[in-house]
């Protein structure tokens, strides 16, 4: 989507309701001292969508010219009028008329509020989408690596998993376990959208499909579309602020996302808690298509790496499983720096 300023939008707003008042809106006053009528178009009742003007009005024929036009004459015996912008020959109004004239004002006005209040809203809904979008690109960069230990937490297993990441932009991505034993050599590689996994154990590799981009992986809370897809979240959601001012003695502003209509997703809404001090996610919240809650991922640990400040601990906790959760520390996380192309090559999967 464009990147519009406020200003730009207003500019935009106010310039289509003063073309419309150029139609029909006095530019210029004058004291004539003698009854008059007035000649206003049609168009400028139609317009406003008013059928009558509250004063007695004598529709007439103008004759002598092509494009017969309907005339209101006007006839009172007071001495104001008004030269108006949109008559090639201006005609005089007199004071009765100005009743008129203070509705269509007023008409005007809160066109002009209304149009204002939709350019403020713009410019909340674009400040919310470039705060979720900073957020969903925190490990985005030119290039990252990274050491990140997994913690699994659940009722009948314990488990702590050390993984390498190497990551160009968005496009390419390589994950290899490092650790425990059993697991070392497992790999997820993602070029240009398309996944593959390898699998040490039977030295295979296999391309995954959709369907099982929102499973468990190694038995944790976290999915493969968590670890892989890293999607922008403003191209699927439609943001809106919901919340904004001090939680647990924080100040932060809550985001509300909901699908856009050709969207495929998962999640029904996703709410995000952002703190106003420098724009670092808290929580983030997940619900299905019903409305409830399905999961809650929390942020902590927050860290200055490579002059970027990032939460180095997340928490994803499923709800309805208080004793369960999975635990990802960066222990390591540099940006920028080169990575060679033939990492992210299908060859490489195998260590």
């Amino acid at each position: 989507m464009e990147n519009t300023s406020f200003e730009t939008l207003f500019t935009r707003k106010f310039h289509l309701i003063f073309q419309f008042l150029g139609d029909c809106w006095p530019i210029q006053h004058r004291l004539n001292g003698r009854t008059n009528g007035a000649r206003f178009h049609q168009a400028i009742d139609e317009k406003l969508g008013l059928e009558e003007l509250p004063v007695t009005l004598a529709r007439q024929i103008h004759p002598g010219r092509s494009g017969t036009k309907d005339v209101m004459a006007l006839d009172y015996d007071r001495d104001v009028s008004f030269r108006f912008a949109c008559f090639s020959h201006p005609r005089p109004i007199t004071l009765p008329s100005m009743r008129w004239l203070k509705g269509s004002i007023a008409i005007c006005l809160a066109l002009i509020s209304l149009s204002l209040g939709q350019v403020s809203q713009a410019a909340d809904d674009q400040r919310a989408r470039e705060i979720v979008d900073g957020v969903a690109r925190l490990f985005i960069s030119k290039s990252c690596t990274a050491t990140v230990e997994m913690q699994i937490a659940k009722e009948d297993l314990q488990r702590k998993i050390t993984m390498q990441f190497w990551s160009v932009d968005e496009s390419n991505i390589l994950i290899r376990i490092r650790s425990p034993q059993e697991d070392a050599g497992t790999a997820i590689l993602k070029v240009a959208g398309k996944i593959w996994y390898y699998l040490p154990k039977s030295n295979r590799t296999v391309k995954i499909p959709t369907s099982m981009m929102m499973s468990p992986w190694m038995g944790s809370d976290f999915t493969l579309n968590d670890l892989v897809k890293q999607s922008r979240l403003t191209n699927d959601y439609v943001v809106a602020t919901s919340f904004d001012g001090q939680r647990d003695g924080v100040s932060i502003s809550e985001y509300t996302l909901t699908p856009k209509p050709a969207a495929v997703v998962v999640w029904g809404k996703i709410t995000l808690e952002v703190r106003h001090a420098d724009r670092m996610p808290v929580r983030q919240r997940y619900y299905d298509e019903d409305g409830k809650l399905v999961r809650e991922l929390t942020f902590s640990e927050y860290k200055t790496v490579s002059g970027r400040l990032i939460p180095t601990r997340l928490v994803m906790r499923p709800l309805g499983q208080p004793v369960e959760q999975t635990t990802i520390t960066y222990q390591k996380i540099n940006f920028d720096e080169p990575i060679s192309e033939e990492t992210f090559s299908r060859k490489n999967l195998k260590p």
